[in-house]
């Protein structure tokens, strides 16, 4: 996002989770959205792909996916195990 590269307005986070509310700070403020972890259910899959699919656009596209995202239950080797995150079925 700083050299250029991403398009802040096409951006989706899904999954963020923690308490470090504060680290996401550049996030905002640059545009991005975030749909949190705790978000997910209630939003349901399909709703998440629908509305990364219209930020995102018909352009190129860059997946990158975190495995700290996904709940340690299910990810037991993530540097960051905290509970509440994505379900293998998520």
């Amino acid at each position: 996002v700083l050299d250029g590269v991403l398009d802040p307005s096409r951006t989706i986070q899904i999954g963020i989770r923690g308490s470090a509310e504060y680290l996401w700070e550049f996030t905002y403020e640059s545009g991005m959205t975030v749909v949190h972890a705790e978000e997910v259910t209630g939003l349901g899959i399909p709703a998440i792909i629908e509305k990364a699919r219209k930020i995102v656009g018909d352009g190129p596209t860059y997946i990158s996916f975190d495995v700290d995202s996904i709940d340690p239950a299910f990810a037991p080797g993530t540097g960051t195990p905290e509970v509440g995150g994505l379900t293998t079925r998520e």
